[in-house]
Formats: C-alpha cells, sequence, structure tokens
C-alpha cells in the first residue's frame, strides 16, 4: 500500500473501525503523516509490523489521535534506531494494554525509559529476541529499569530468545507484577543462578512458565519446589 492509498484511506470516514492491519506495506513517512491526520475514534488494534518503522514515522504516529489504542504491534521494524525508539515512549496512550515489540532490535536506553512512559493498564508486553544484541552490563541495566515499571496489570511478558544472563534474571525478578500470569523465556541458556531467582520471585499468581530450549539441567528443578512458585496453585511448566 502506498502513501497515496493510505492518504486515501485516512481521508475516509470510519466512526466504528475498531481494528487496523497495515503490515507488511511500504508506509514511509509520508503515509504516516496522512495516517495522523485521519479520524480514528474507535480504533483499538493498530498493527504496524514490518513497515519499516523509522523516527519520522514514529513522530508522525505520535501526532494521530488515538484516544482507545489498547493494542499496538509494532513487531519486526528492524530499521528502527535508537531515536526512534526512544519517541515511542512519549506516546500518550493510557489505555494501552497489548505492546509488542518484538523481532526488533531495541536499544538498552529505550528499555531503560520505559518505565517513565504512562502505561497505566499495560497488560502484555512483547519483548521476544529484542533484548538478544547487548552486552550483558546493559541488558542488565535495562531490565533493571523495566522491573521499576509499576505495571499492576501485567499479565504476559515475553522474553524469548533475548539471552538473558543470570545477573539479568535477577533484575527481572524483582519486579513487583502482581498479577502476572504467564512467562515466556523459551530460548534463554537457564543455569542454576537464573532458575533460582525465577523459583524466588513474587509472582504467586503465574500460571504459565515457558522454559522450552533453556538447557535446564535436571538438577535445578527441584530448586522450584523451594520459591514461590511452589506455592502458586495454578503454574504450568512447559521445558525441553
Amino acid at each position: 500500500m502506498s502513501a497515496e492509498a493510505i492518504e486515501v484511506l485516512s481521508q475516509g470516514d470510519w466512526p466504528l473501525l475498531k481494528t487496523l492491519v497495515l503490515s507488511c506495506n511500504s508506509v514511509g513517512a509520508c503515509g504516516m503523516e496522512h495516517f495522523s491526520h485521519g479520524r480514528w475514534p474507535a480504533l483499538a488494534t493498530l498493527e504496524l509490523s514490518r513497515v519499516g518503522m523509522r523516527t519520522t514515522m514514529m513522530q508522525h504516529l505520535l501526532h494521530a489521535t488515538l484516544a482507545c489504542l489498547s493494542s499496538l504491534d509494532l513487531s519486526d521494524n528492524i530499521t528502527a534506531n535508537y531515536v526512534c525508539w526512544a519517541e515511542l515512549v512519549k506516546g500518550d496512550w493510557p489505555n494501552l494494554t497489548h505492546l509488542d515489540l518484538s523481532d526488533n532490535c531495541i536499544n538498552i536506553g529505550f528499555a531503560g525509559q520505559i518505565k517513565t512512559a504512562k502505561r497505566p493498564l499495560l497488560g502484555s508486553l512483547n519483548l521476544h529476541t529484542a533484548l538478544s544484541q547487548h552486552s550483558a552490563t546493559a541488558q542488565r541495566g535495562a531490565l533493571q529499569g523495566m522491573a521499576q515499571c509499576n505495571w499492576h496489570h501485567l499479565q504476559t511478558l515475553r522474553l524469548a530468545s533475548c539471552s538473558l544472563s543470570p545477573e539479568s534474571m535477577q533484575k527481572i525478578c524483582q519486579a513487583q507484577w502482581p498479577d502476572l500470569r504467564e512467562l515466556d523465556l523459551a530460548a534463554n541458556s537457564m543455569s542454576g543462578d537464573a532458575i533460582r531467582y525465577l523459583a524466588g520471585s513474587a509472582w504467586s499468581q503465574l500460571e504459565e512458565l515457558d522454559l522450552n530450549w533453556c538447557d535446564i539441567n535436571v538438577t535445578a528443578v527441584p530448586l522450584f519446589c523451594s520459591g514461590t512458585m511452589a506455592t502458586s496453585k495454578n503454574t504450568g511448566f512447559k521445558w525441553q
């Protein structure tokens, strides 16, 4: 879809439109500018995966009036740089409950700044592979910043294939997210220390824990039995 097509789309009257998927289109800066001028009074779900997101496009997105936006998919936009993700933090979407940033290279600065964003209702965050290309020190600082976020409604967190170190696990397991139900840590190498931190987390409401392809040693399994998760009523484990 070209910028011209998005201009025509944005000029339309869509009072009841709740979902708009623009993924895998060459939207470009002009296209996003046209989108920002559109009237989207009921738009709740916006998918912009693989659109070649860049800083100017993100800035136009932030200027759009999206009062009802609850789900935003920005996955697989590897063209986005540090400035682009820093702009995302500024987004004023108080009703946002789902944010998908998977398959991106999220800079550490953004991950650390995300705690300043106004996301009181955030319930699902997907960072699959997004933190995998950073040093252990930088990654640890980013996850520490995330752990300080007051996401009291967070229920789903996906950190699969993020090359998490034991120190990073220690930081993220300090988070106070009382409603966390689903945690995806698949394809991260989990040492005994990482498992110990995980077992000692305060996520007593956790129902699903994905540890597929984590190279878990059989000696680490008993660590779960002595931690908080041992008292959780419905925790389901996945590992391979």
